[in-house]
């Protein structure tokens, strides 16, 4: 059975019930994809992977500097006024 190699997370069995209340038993399993990281190939779930695409996320955010604003002159004007005080 596939399960993922990171939190070990497999298949599930659970109880069908139909209309009559008759329970089946049947299996559910697990969202597992195969993906290469750090040039090994694991079997790694989907709740996995979003957690690692969120910390790379993360890292990388911290890891830019950010720009820096410049101050901005509250009295000067943008847009169109300026354009039709250009025109007079």
């Amino acid at each position: 059975m596939r399960s993922c190699d990171i939190c070990s997370r497999g298949t599930q069995v659970m109880q069908k019930k139909s209309h009559s209340q008759v329970k089946h038993k049947t299996h559910q399993k697990v969202n597992v994809q195969s993906k290469k990281i750090e040039g090994e190939t694991i079997l790694i779930c989907s709740k996995c992977l979003k957690t690692i695409n969120k910390l790379e996320k993360d890292f990388l955010a911290k890891q830019t500097p950010k720009r820096k604003v410049e101050n901005v002159d509250a009295n000067k004007s943008y847009g169109s006024t300026k354009k039709a005080a250009s025109k007079k």
